[in-house]
């Protein structure tokens, strides 16, 4: 915990990620916090691949979540909390 009481994270990363050829996105943004991004092993008919973002605050309305189906993605860079 830090001195405000809040918890820190041990494990913290920025990853960004590139998805082309997006489609149907569905996005509610009503914070900044994601917990997991998960990303389907599967293709649809349309040849996409199904993206789905969780948030950890609340309630689906409160939180930063939805999805979105791509046919393809690259993970651009990955910065470690301590380097920024």
């Amino acid at each position: 915990m830090d001195e405000r009481g809040y918890f820190r994270t041990a494990k913290h990363h920025v990853v960004r990620f590139r998805f082309d050829d997006v489609a149907g996105v569905q996005i509610a943004t009503h914070s900044d916090t994601l917990d997991t991004l998960e990303i389907a092993h599967e293709y649809g008919d349309d040849g996409r691949f199904v993206v789905t973002l969780v948030s950890v605050v609340g309630q689906a309305e409160e939180g930063f979540g939805g999805s979105f189906r791509a046919r393809s993605g690259v993970v651009l860079e990955v910065i470690p909390e301590s380097a920024k």
